[in-house]
């Protein structure tokens, strides 16, 4: 498990040729890729793009790679000399139309396109081997670096799913006196609602059907069976994480159900502080879903 930011660079310098790689990465739930720098890399973008996708397989990935050649001995000049004849006899033309003096030097032709050339009559002399090889350390070194930043991320999940699990405990142990409380509000409500329309009250009747009703009511507010389901999710959540596990999207399904059962707890509680420990609770889920989404 790593982090997705980062950022690494790698340099070369040889006698023929020197090399820079600079690499940043970023959020992404998928592999995006970019790269950038002197023409020359172009024609190698299906090797560096399979090598990056090798080694980091998501996040958005941008590659900038500057080669400087010290020597001339891989190319040759070509000069398009009759379109330069004809850049020349247009411009004569135009000064004589102005009505100005023709000053036309070689400095002239430099800025106009397709007169001059560079053209490759060698090999990149073992370039492009070093190149990929320069990528390669530097990609190992933005790993390295997500590794760490990971690390830390790591630490604050595990650190927010604790304090899930004592908000968990506190809900569980406050709930069966909360539960008592709410059977008692309701019998006394059903006693009165039946002392108001029957005259003549049978005392035992009454008690048994208020505690029938009483609990029947009280069963639509449990919530045994969420908790038993959320401290499961919690310790699947840890065993995954400390196992250091490969796969966010597990683990995102896994607070994406976490959620689910605080919510439904929610949903149920009459009780103020177990409705302010599940806001506590669905804090902490979030903060852990805004961390799987810079992991991977």
């Amino acid at each position: 498990m790593r982090s997705m930011t980062g950022f690494s660079t790698e340099s070369l310098s040889t006698e023929r040729y020197d090399i820079f790689v600079e690499i940043k990465s970023l959020n992404s739930k998928y592999f995006e890729f970019k790269l950038k720098g002197s023409d020359i890399v172009e024609q190698w973008e299906p090797e560096i793009r399979k090598l990056a996708f090798e080694k980091l397989k998501k996040g958005k990935i941008d590659i900038y790679i500057k080669i400087v050649e010290k020597t001339a001995e891989n190319y040759n000049v070509i000069v398009n000399k009759e379109l330069a004849k004809k850049f020349e006899a247009a411009l004569k033309s135009l000064s004589l139309e102005l009505t100005i003096l023709p000053e036309i030097s070689l400095k002239d032709f430099i800025g106009l396109g397709h007169i001059f050339y560079l053209e490759r009559i060698s090999e990149t002399d073992g370039m492009f081997e070093e190149c990929l090889k320069l990528i390669s350390q530097a990609i190992d070194n933005l790993i390295n670096m997500m590794n760490v930043e990971a690390e830390k991320i790591i630490a604050d999940i595990l650190n927010s799913l604790n304090k899930i699990s004592e908000l968990t405990n506190e809900i569980e142990n406050q709930y069966p006196t909360t539960l008592e409380k709410y059977k008692e509000s309701l019998k006394e409500k059903i006693k009165e609602m039946l002392s108001e329309n029957i005259k003549e009250i049978d005392i035992n009747a009454i008690d048994n059907r208020v505690l029938f009703d009483a609990e029947m009511l009280a069963s639509k507010i449990a919530i045994n069976e969420e908790i038993v389901r959320l401290k499961s999710h919690i310790e699947q959540f840890k065993k995954i994480v400390l196992s250091k596990e490969e796969d966010s999207r597990k683990l995102d399904f896994i607070a994406q159900e976490m959620f689910r059962e605080i919510n439904t707890i929610s949903a149920k509680s009459v009780d103020l502080k177990i409705i302010e420990n599940t806001i506590n609770v669905k804090a902490e889920i979030e903060k852990i879903r805004e961390h799987l989404r810079n992991i991977v």
